[in-house]
């Protein structure tokens, strides 16, 4: 699993930096076989005015799913982050359950239409 982090209009220190990659690795560890990128970026909403006002936004590539994307704003790079690692992990496990359940729900259909 690669994690890219990109910074627009927001710098990161290294601790802040670390801090996102253990948040997305312990959130998305569980799916490691499963993801083959995760792309985060952080954005000052405001610009030059100053204030309180970040954006992350997280774009998980999953082999055989559709992109996973969340959105989260706060006044916090940490708790931006944090918050868009928890939708995602719990987004993503959503995800994966249906489409695991919609493959069996599928194949009984199959199964019992032939069936009759």
């Amino acid at each position: 699993m690669r994690i890219q982090i990109v910074e627009d209009g927001v710098s990161l220190k290294s601790a802040q930096r670390e801090f996102v990659e253990r948040r997305l690795l312990f959130a998305f560890n569980r799916f490691d076989e499963r993801i083959r990128q995760i792309m985060v970026s952080f954005s000052d909403v405001n610009g030059p005015r100053g204030g309180p006002g970040l954006q992350c936004r997280l774009n998980v590539s999953v082999a055989g799913c559709n992109d996973l994307l969340v959105t989260s704003e706060g006044e916090t790079l940490e708790a931006v982050a944090a918050e868009c690692a928890a939708r995602g992990s719990r987004n993503l496990a959503r995800r994966l359950v249906r489409r695991r359940a919609g493959r069996r729900d599928g194949s009984a259909a199959a199964t019992s239409v032939r069936g009759r």
